[in-house]
């Protein structure tokens, strides 16, 4: 009974310190698991705004008088769980440059990061 409870309480500490670990340690997780950006590469534009023309949300701004603008971005972690994650940003301009409205940030998937960086 007391080795049981002895070997339990081990198997814990364990696991509460890798989790310490892997969440509060700098690259500890991407070095163990590997890199969603290793495997995917960040589109080289990435940060920067570009216009969306060619999509047919595009046209149905430009038609309103609007030009829609998208871009990825890397949202760095927050917290004690937090992961690194790549957002696709949206956001509506009048001619004179000013931003009318934006979409709710949404996460990019990985087909859509290789379809940019290519």
């Amino acid at each position: 009974m007391t080795i049981a409870l002895y070997v339990i309480g081990l198997i814990a500490a364990i696991a509460i310190y890798l989790a310490v670990v892997f969440t509060q340690v700098p690259g500890a997780f991407e070095e163990r698991f590997g890199k969603l950006f290793g495997v995917t590469p960040l589109p080289p534009d990435c940060g920067e705004w570009k216009a969306d023309e060619a999509s047919s949300v595009g046209m149905a701004a430009r038609a309103e008088g609007l030009r829609r603008e998208v871009r990825f971005w890397v949202d760095e972690p927050g917290g004690a769980l937090g992961r690194r994650r790549v957002l696709r940003q949206v956001r509506y301009v009048d001619a004179g440059g000013q931003v009318v409205r934006t979409e709710p940030d949404q996460r990019a998937t990985r087909s859509e990061l290789r379809q940019a960086s290519r």
